[in-house]
């Protein structure tokens, strides 16, 4: 397993194509956010929590069904990103309120994308990156 201690452009890349894959297939991510761990005593490992309101109507199960069949067909697309860093969450849930709220000001802004790669429509938040998806 290779620990990510830096979020790097390759990292964010690799989770912008995920994304724009994943969307392709109709899985309907709204926002992806690379966080690291809120525990200080976890690694620092950045793991890519993905929003999807499937979540709420064919739960959990079937929305990583969606999100592995995905990344199996076409893994080596998203290099360095790995399975074990994905998360899939509701949009609703308590760890992406405070990315739900930054997004939302920043539409309100009608703020550009930060282009930090070629991939990824987003924007830093803290110390994470959040996706903005089309």
């Amino acid at each position: 397993m290779m620990l990510k201690e830096t979020l790097t452009s390759d990292l964010i890349s690799a989770g912008g194509c995920f994304i724009s894959a994943l969307n392709e297939e109709n899985a309907g991510v709204t926002m992806g956010v690379w966080k690291r761990p809120d525990n200080p005593d976890s690694t620092n490992v950045w793991r890519l929590l993905l929003a999807m309101p499937m979540v709420e109507i064919i739960g959990p199960l079937k929305c990583y069904e969606k999100a592995v069949s995905t990344f199996n067909g076409h893994s080596f697309s998203f290099f360095p990103l790995g399975w074990f860093d994905i998360a899939i969450e509701s949009p609703k849930s308590s760890t992406l309120a405070p990315f739900e709220e930054a997004a939302k000001a920043w539409r309100e802004a009608q703020l550009k994308p930060d282009y930090s790669s070629d991939e990824a429509d987003g924007f830093f938040f803290r110390d994470s990156f959040v996706y903005m998806p089309k």
